[in-house]
């Protein structure tokens, strides 16, 4: 049940679950900020379709797969080479730099650069 002052406008509060939550937003503006976001869900991502994967596999500059070294340490995500220098670390790109990278250029000039 939620309490009277309750800052999730929309979704389920955590504080439903965790009292204690409530309680701490009550005195912390922090906390109640927190509990707003908590409540806010996030959009579902949403997948590429087949043009744009191919799109991104035709790209001549995207190259291959980087080593395990070059790879980052966490797992999260699989590097690729970039001849265009693109990504976080130049040269370096997830698949949504690609991703990113090829739906800018199809939106500016039809291009299927990634």
């Amino acid at each position: 049940m939620r309490c009277a002052t309750c800052p999730a406008a929309g979704g389920r509060c955590p504080g439903e679950d965790v009292p204690t939550l409530c309680q701490l937003a009550r005195d912390r503006e922090d906390y109640r900020l927190r509990l707003a976001t908590l409540a806010t869900p996030e959009p579902a991502p949403t997948r590429p379709d087949r043009a744009t994967l191919a799109r991104v596999a035709g790209c001549p500059e995207r190259g291959p797969v980087l080593p395990i070294g070059q790879q980052p340490e966490c797992g999260c995500a699989e590097l690729t080479a970039c001849q265009a220098g693109r990504g976080a670390h130049p040269g370096r790109v997830t698949l949504r730099d690609c991703l990113a990278c090829v739906g800018a250029g199809a939106a500016q000039d039809g291009s299927t650069r990634a």
